[in-house]
Formats: structure tokens, C-alpha cells, sequence
């Protein structure tokens, strides 16, 4: 969907939109739209045994390296770092617990 759209929805403009999206949550729509879906992507890769391609197509991305590059733009890790880590000691339980909360 997009933000014309969304707004049209909702009943406002645009420009309505995107300010109040910068006001309540601090990042324009299209922003804060891929963190939700990345954010869902680091939930499927703790949850699943699904592989990285598979949690990039079921998230939105149309590519492994489009996906790669955004995730590790936020998390500060590639996914598949991510992963390894997330099952390793480097993360302690409640750091754990806290990104499996999806926070």
C-alpha cells in the first residue's frame, strides 16, 4: 500500500501522514514500515529454521542482498551473524528475551 493511499484511507493528506508519523513515532512511514518488517524478519530468524532467503521473501524482500544490507543497517549484524549469535553465549537471557519480545 502506499502512503497516498494510506492517507486517503485514514482521511488525511499526506503531508498529515508523514507529520504525524514523525511525531508519535519518530520516523517517516516508509521508515518505520521496514523496521516493522525487519524487525519481524529478526523474530522469524530466532523462531524458525527457515532459511535467510525464505525470511527475506516472507517479509517483503525481493532479494537476499536488499535484505542482507537493511537488516544489518539496523541490528548492526548480518543476519546470519545474528543467528549464530542469538544460539551462542554472545547474547545473555535476557537480551534473548528481548529480542524474541521484539524490542
Amino acid at each position: 500500500m502506499e502512503i497516498d493511499e494510506i492517507a486517503s484511507h485514514v482521511g488525511v493528506s499526506r503531508r498529515q501522514l508523514e507529520r504525524r508519523f514523525a511525531r508519535y513515532l519518530n520516523a517517516a512511514p516508509n521508515r518505520y514500515y521496514l523496521e516493522l518488517r525487519l524487525t519481524r524478519a529478526r523474530q522469524l530468524i530466532i523462531q524458525s529454521n527457515r532459511s535467510l532467503t525464505d525470511v527475506a521473501l516472507a517479509t517483503g524482500f525481493v532479494s537476499y542482498p536488499h535484505f542482507y544490507k537493511r537488516f544489518k543497517d539496523l541490528f548492526g549484524l548480518p543476519p546470519m551473524t545474528f543467528r549464530d549469535n542469538y544460539y551462542s553465549s554472545d547474547f545473555s537471557n535476557s537480551e534473548r528475551y528481548a529480542i524474541a519480545a521484539g524490542f
